[in-house]
This record gives structure tokens, sequence and C-alpha cells, in this order.
């Protein structure tokens, strides 16, 4: 395991514009890469993961499982066909986003 400044500075160094560490468990391993998530009613709620994206899915169905859960959210910037493919998912919905000029 790594510890939690060594985390924020790989977040930093990751140039990522998404590299905001969110109010959630933090599960990091050397050899797996790292996960971000909250667990929500009935759901894990997937923020963040980098690394080895079969074993955090295994991870977090583990997870889901132990806690009586019925399955796994997250967002994602690249095609979630390919995330649908690999591992069975959905899309449920889109996330959307509006600039503001906070200037005008």
């Amino acid at each position: 395991m790594i510890d939690y400044n060594d985390f924020l500075r790989f977040l930093d160094k990751s140039k990522s514009e998404y590299n905001t560490l969110y109010p959630a468990k933090h599960v990091v391993s050397n050899e797996h890469g790292f996960v971000a998530y909250d667990i929500g009613k009935d759901t894990i709620w997937l923020w963040q993961l980098y690394g080895d994206g079969k074993y955090w899915y295994e991870y977090l169905s583990n997870e889901c499982k132990r806690l009586g859960l019925r399955g796994i959210r997250g967002t994602t910037k690249r095609n979630p066909k390919a995330w649908n493919k690999r591992f069975n998912t959905k899309i449920i919905g889109y996330i959307i986003e509006a600039e503001i000029n906070v200037s005008e």
C-alpha cells in the first residue's frame, strides 16, 4: 500500500482534470493501481479507478456481495461500449455540463 501523500502526488502527476479527491473511501495498491468509491443505499458509486480494471471490478463485486448491494455505478470519459463489452455494463443515463462565465 502507498501512503496518502504518495497518492496525492500520483494524482497531481496524472495531469487529469478529474484529479480531485472525492469524499470517498480509498483503496490503494501498488500492484493494481487505485480505486476510490462510496457505498450508497443499494450500490457502490465508483468515483475513480486507475490500473488493473479486472482486479478492481472483482474487488468491487466482492464488496457488493459482502454488503448485500445490487451493483456498481460510475462514469467514464472513454467510450462506454468498451465497458459494456468487458464488464457487462449498461448505460443508464448521461452526464451533461454547462460552463458558466462568472465574469458576465
